[in-house]
């Protein structure tokens, strides 16, 4: 009986894991493109409770060319409720906390999310259109 129990448990884990490996919010190739504010784009679908929520990123650069400057980053998400886009741009200290926090967390479930939506909401940072 253990044994049964033990080996379901270990499938329902895999099963997780191979789940949880193919709906990464925030890919390695993502992240390392954000973190150097190289221009890029990126579009995504996830699925949850809710239904499929579609994601697409577009990395412009650095304005002026200049590092010192800002990073402009723009994002449309598409859920059920609607669709939101966020016009964003980001300092080096700002690019380096969101960088750490998608690296910790790159499903996007806790750490990465609260600080994304933290920026998410500074109008100074990013501007919100619905």
């Amino acid at each position: 009986m253990k044994k049964i129990l033990l080996t379901s448990g270990i499938i329902v884990f895999s099963t997780a894991m191979i789940f949880a490996a193919e709906t990464k919010k925030y890919d390695e190739g993502f992240v390392v493109r954000f973190l150097h504010c190289l221009p890029s784009s990126q579009s995504l679908i996830l699925t949850s409770d809710e239904g499929n929520i579609s994601i697409s990123r577009q990395i412009t650069g650095w304005s002026n060319g200049i590092k010192d400057n800002k990073c402009a980053y723009s994002e449309k998400v598409t859920t059920n409720n609607g669709t939101k886009t966020f016009s964003c741009n980001f300092t080096r200290a700002q690019i380096d906390e969101l960088v750490s926090a998608m690296k910790s967390d790159p499903n996007g479930n806790s750490t990465a999310e609260l600080t994304w939506n933290r920026y998410k909401n500074i109008p100074d940072v990013c501007a919100v259109e619905d």
